[in-house]
Protein backbone atom coordinates (compact mmCIF):
# COMPACT_ATOMS: atom_id res chain seq x y z
CA UNK A 1 0.00 0.00 0.00
CA UNK A 2 1.09 3.23 -0.83
CA UNK A 3 0.31 6.57 1.48
CA UNK A 4 0.22 9.98 0.81
CA UNK A 5 0.84 12.87 3.82
CA UNK A 6 0.10 16.18 3.68
CA UNK A 7 2.60 16.95 6.32
CA UNK A 8 1.07 20.57 6.86
CA UNK A 9 -2.24 19.09 8.60
CA UNK A 10 -0.06 16.11 9.77
CA UNK A 11 -3.14 13.40 8.07
CA UNK A 12 -3.25 10.52 5.31
CA UNK A 13 -4.54 12.28 2.34
CA UNK A 14 -4.36 9.22 -0.47
CA UNK A 15 -4.38 5.64 -0.42
CA UNK A 16 -3.35 3.24 -3.37
CA UNK A 17 -2.82 -0.07 -3.61
CA UNK A 18 0.75 -0.89 -5.28
CA UNK A 19 0.85 -4.48 -5.46
CA UNK A 20 0.36 -8.00 -3.86
CA UNK A 21 2.49 -7.46 -0.90
CA UNK A 22 5.55 -6.00 -2.58
CA UNK A 23 7.25 -3.79 -0.89
CA UNK A 24 8.36 0.37 -2.77
CA UNK A 25 11.94 0.14 -3.36
CA UNK A 26 12.31 3.94 -4.83
CA UNK A 27 10.11 6.71 -5.76
CA UNK A 28 10.43 9.67 -7.78
CA UNK A 29 8.17 12.99 -7.92
CA UNK A 30 7.55 14.59 -11.64
CA UNK A 31 4.89 17.24 -10.87
CA UNK A 32 1.74 15.49 -9.66
CA UNK A 33 3.00 12.20 -10.81
CA UNK A 34 4.43 9.69 -8.30
CA UNK A 35 6.08 6.65 -9.39
CA UNK A 36 7.51 3.98 -7.26
CA UNK A 37 9.79 1.10 -8.49
CA UNK A 38 8.86 -2.26 -6.46
CA UNK A 39 10.64 -5.51 -5.45
CA UNK A 40 8.34 -7.58 -8.10
CA UNK A 41 10.43 -5.35 -10.63
CA UNK A 42 7.04 -3.10 -11.32
CA UNK A 43 6.68 0.72 -11.99
CA UNK A 44 3.76 2.51 -11.12
CA UNK A 45 3.11 5.76 -11.38
CA UNK A 46 0.22 7.84 -10.34
CA UNK A 47 -1.46 11.19 -10.73
CA UNK A 48 -1.97 12.30 -7.29
CA UNK A 49 -4.94 14.15 -8.17
CA UNK A 50 -6.56 11.28 -9.39
CA UNK A 51 -7.13 7.65 -8.22
CA UNK A 52 -6.52 6.08 -11.51
CA UNK A 53 -3.24 4.87 -12.18
CA UNK A 54 -1.39 6.87 -15.10
CA UNK A 55 1.00 4.23 -15.89
CA UNK A 56 2.35 0.13 -14.86
CA UNK A 57 5.46 -1.41 -16.49
CA UNK A 58 5.47 -4.14 -18.70
CA UNK A 59 7.28 -7.52 -18.16
CA UNK A 60 9.40 -6.62 -20.37
CA UNK A 61 11.35 -4.25 -18.11
CA UNK A 62 12.99 -5.17 -14.96
CA UNK A 63 13.20 -8.81 -14.09
CA UNK A 64 14.76 -8.27 -10.47
CA UNK A 65 13.67 -5.05 -7.47
CA UNK A 66 13.54 -1.80 -8.74
CA UNK A 67 15.97 -0.55 -6.84
CA UNK A 68 16.35 3.29 -8.93
CA UNK A 69 13.71 5.80 -10.09
CA UNK A 70 14.68 9.60 -11.87
CA UNK A 71 12.59 11.43 -14.08
CA UNK A 72 14.57 13.74 -16.71
CA UNK A 73 14.70 17.56 -16.45
CA UNK A 74 11.92 18.01 -18.94
CA UNK A 75 9.49 15.08 -17.46
CA UNK A 76 9.22 13.05 -20.25
CA UNK A 77 11.66 10.28 -19.44
CA UNK A 78 12.58 7.64 -16.80
CA UNK A 79 15.25 6.16 -15.91
CA UNK A 80 14.54 3.02 -13.52
CA UNK A 81 17.85 1.25 -12.50
CA UNK A 82 17.34 -2.56 -11.03
CA UNK A 83 18.48 -5.75 -8.85
CA UNK A 84 19.16 -7.16 -12.59
CA UNK A 85 21.89 -4.60 -13.30
CA UNK A 86 20.28 -2.96 -16.24
CA UNK A 87 18.67 0.69 -16.90
CA UNK A 88 15.71 1.27 -18.43
CA UNK A 89 14.52 4.54 -19.92
CA UNK A 90 10.56 4.92 -20.24
CA UNK A 91 8.15 7.00 -22.09
CA UNK A 92 4.75 6.95 -19.71
CA UNK A 93 3.06 7.61 -22.75
CA UNK A 94 4.42 3.50 -23.77
CA UNK A 95 4.35 0.12 -21.60
CA UNK A 96 7.28 -0.87 -22.94
CA UNK A 97 10.68 0.79 -22.51
CA UNK A 98 11.85 3.00 -24.67
CA UNK A 99 15.67 2.02 -24.12
CA UNK A 100 17.74 -0.84 -22.30
CA UNK A 101 21.32 0.19 -21.09
CA UNK A 102 23.57 -2.08 -20.00
CA UNK A 103 26.96 -2.07 -18.45
CA UNK A 104 26.63 -1.77 -14.74
CA UNK A 105 27.71 -5.39 -13.06
CA UNK A 106 25.88 -4.37 -9.84
CA UNK A 107 22.52 -2.85 -9.14
CA UNK A 108 22.00 0.43 -10.43
CA UNK A 109 20.30 2.14 -7.38
CA UNK A 110 21.78 6.01 -7.81
CA UNK A 111 20.58 7.92 -11.31
CA UNK A 112 20.74 11.37 -11.89
CA UNK A 113 20.02 13.16 -14.81
CA UNK A 114 22.47 15.87 -16.09
CA UNK A 115 20.90 19.86 -15.75
CA UNK A 116 23.84 21.03 -18.26
CA UNK A 117 23.85 18.33 -20.80
CA UNK A 118 20.41 17.14 -22.14
CA UNK A 119 19.72 13.45 -22.41
CA UNK A 120 23.48 12.62 -19.92
CA UNK A 121 22.41 10.03 -17.38
CA UNK A 122 24.65 9.32 -14.44
CA UNK A 123 24.03 6.02 -12.74
CA UNK A 124 26.10 4.26 -9.61
CA UNK A 125 26.45 0.62 -9.45
CA UNK A 126 26.74 -1.30 -6.51
CA UNK A 127 28.77 -3.19 -4.41
CA UNK A 128 29.63 -6.10 -7.42
CA UNK A 129 29.92 -2.94 -9.72
CA UNK A 130 31.61 0.24 -7.49
CA UNK A 131 31.44 2.30 -11.07
CA UNK A 132 29.82 5.83 -11.83
CA UNK A 133 28.79 5.97 -15.26
CA UNK A 134 28.00 8.74 -17.37
CA UNK A 135 25.36 7.78 -20.40
CA UNK A 136 24.43 9.63 -23.26
CA UNK A 137 20.88 8.64 -23.64
CA UNK A 138 20.11 10.23 -26.82
CA UNK A 139 22.63 7.96 -28.57
CA UNK A 140 22.21 4.71 -26.20
CA UNK A 141 26.55 5.25 -25.92
CA UNK A 142 28.98 5.18 -22.70
CA UNK A 143 29.91 8.61 -22.61
CA UNK A 144 32.88 7.41 -19.47
CA UNK A 145 33.53 5.03 -16.58
CA UNK A 146 34.61 5.72 -13.14
CA UNK A 147 35.77 2.97 -10.70
CA UNK A 148 35.25 4.66 -7.18
CA UNK A 149 36.14 1.23 -5.58
CA UNK A 150 33.23 0.65 -3.30
CA UNK A 151 29.39 1.27 -3.69
CA UNK A 152 27.58 4.01 -5.28
CA UNK A 153 24.57 4.49 -3.09
CA UNK A 154 23.75 7.90 -4.44
CA UNK A 155 24.75 10.57 -7.31
CA UNK A 156 23.83 14.22 -7.61
CA UNK A 157 24.93 16.52 -10.38
CA UNK A 158 25.98 20.35 -9.31
CA UNK A 159 22.95 22.71 -10.81
CA UNK A 160 26.05 25.19 -11.02
CA UNK A 161 29.22 22.91 -12.24
CA UNK A 162 29.74 19.67 -14.25
CA UNK A 163 30.26 18.23 -11.08
CA UNK A 164 29.03 15.18 -9.67
CA UNK A 165 28.66 14.25 -5.61
CA UNK A 166 28.21 10.49 -4.65
CA UNK A 167 27.71 8.94 -1.72
CA UNK A 168 29.15 5.33 -1.10
CA UNK A 169 28.62 2.45 1.36
CA UNK A 170 30.63 -0.95 1.26
CA UNK A 171 33.83 -0.68 1.49
CA UNK A 172 34.36 3.28 1.99
CA UNK A 173 31.34 5.41 3.37
CA UNK A 174 32.85 8.21 1.73
CA UNK A 175 30.79 10.99 -0.50
CA UNK A 176 33.13 11.92 -3.44
CA UNK A 177 32.87 14.99 -5.45
CA UNK A 178 33.90 14.12 -9.26
CA UNK A 179 34.02 16.27 -12.51
CA UNK A 180 32.38 15.56 -15.26
CA UNK A 181 34.35 14.38 -18.20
Amino acid sequence: MLYIYDAKQEKCIQRKQVSTGQRIGCIDWNGYILSTGCRDGIIRSYDTRSDIPLFTSSSHGHSLEVCGLKWDPSGKILASGGNDNKIFLWNINEKIPINCLTGHQGAVKALSWSPHEYGVLASGGGSADRCIKFWNTKSHQLINSYDTQSQVCNVQWSTTDKEIVSTHGFSSNAINLWSYP
